[in-house]
């Protein structure tokens, strides 16, 4: 199948936005509060940094991609190095995502059903779409893009009219520094997750429209969480909105107890779960590449199953403990340790830059 960079737009959109969408935002408005889009600009400015110096590693590679590669920049067993640990990054993040979707459902819908139950079910599926290959990942985002488009702009009509836009004034009025600055690097671990699209080669390859539409799709995902955190805060306020674990579902509910929006919050999760799918896929998708390469698995057909054996069986650990789930995933240094593994195309690009500058020195 034939693909475009503009397919590629929308595959980077769904990829960044909808998992921030549901996640980021309650987290954004509890530690920000109205400052908050300080903090997603600060974000998405680090991002797009990350964004350039992954494309310029990209680059280097023309067709081949990175986990191939990357040695012949820093070394063999450097090389090596920092792919083990994308490695197990990929698996923990996807094991996460598997947590998450698992109290997401189970809270809402299959509130009897075990947590591992709906681990299972829900990798079986990622485990059919990762081995399909990332083009097929990609077409799935095509048409998950459209309709995310469409809720989007339903959701921003419905919210509107209970707003209250008397709070704008307080968005210039309170600013803290510090609490700007650290708020900024959790924004940019969601919207900095360019490190996996190294693995979009030999599919697509990194030329000015790849980066012209990846640059494009985190525009569009900056302003789609700028409306989403501005009507949460405007409707339920900084302190409920960030009590409120679903801010985007109770509103849908409200909305629809007053007979306005019907069955949306069921076509809402619909698209959310699809979206992570998605998402999850890719994950494993990288994840069993960068196994083939690392430990020489190449011509092994269960990479995949075992790579997403390892992430359910973090999934299910969590599930039994939710408290330390909750702690990790919404502490600080989990933030800053994302952004160093996101960082790690900005080691190789340096690394580039100064091998280049001894060469024409």
């Amino acid at each position: 199948m034939r693909t475009t960079s503009w397919q590629l737009f929308r595959f980077a959109y769904i990829y960044l936005y909808t998992q921030s969408a549901i996640f980021l935002v309650p987290t954004l408005i509890e530690s920000s509060g109205y400052q908050g889009w300080i903090a997603i600009l600060g974000g998405f400015a680090l991002s797009v940094v990350i964004l350039w110096c992954t494309y310029c590693v990209g680059k280097l590679g023309k067709d081949t991609p990175w986990y191939i590669f990357g040695q012949q920049v820093v070394g063999k067993w450097v090389h090596k190095l920092f792919l083990f640990l994308v490695f197990a990054w990929l698996i923990y993040y996807a094991a996460l995502e598997l947590e998450n979707f698992s109290k997401f459902f189970g809270s809402i819908y299959m509130r009897v059903t075990p947590a591992w139950a709906i681990i299972f079910i829900v990798a079986a599926a990622v485990l059919y779409t990762s081995r399909l290959g990332f083009t097929t990942i990609v077409y799935m985002a095509e048409g998950v893009f459209l309709i995310t488009a469409l809720v989007i702009a339903i959701l921003v009509g419905l919210f509107f009219p209970e707003a209250d836009f008397r709070m704008l004034p307080a968005l210039i009025h309170y600013h803290n520094p510090g609490l700007a600055v650290k708020d900024s690097i959790t924004v940019a671990a969601w919207l900095a997750e360019w490190l996996t699209f190294l693995y979009i080669s030999p599919d697509f390859t990194f030329d000015r429209k790849v980066f012209r539409n990846l640059l494009l799709a985190e525009v569009l995902t900056l302003v789609a969480l700028i409306l989403g955190w501005l009507f949460i805060l405007l409707n339920f306020r900084p302190y409920l909105g960030g009590e409120v674990e679903y801010p985007y579902m109770e509103l849908i509910r409200g909305t629809a107890q007053a007979g306005m929006t019907g069955n949306l919050d069921s076509l809402f999760i619909a698209i959310w779960s699809i979206s992570m799918f998605i998402h999850n896929s890719f994950l494993i998708y990288a994840a069993s590449k960068s196994a083939r390469q690392l430990f020489g698995l190449k011509k092994l057909k269960g990479v995949t199953p075992a790579v997403l054996g390892i992430a359910v069986t973090i999934a299910i650990l969590y599930s039994r403990n939710p408290a330390i789930f909750s702690a990790h995933y919404n502490s600080t240094w989990l933030a800053h340790i994302w952004i160093g593994f996101e960082s790690i195309p900005a080691v190789y690009y340096g690394v580039s830059l100064l091998r280049r500058k001894k060469l024409s020195g």
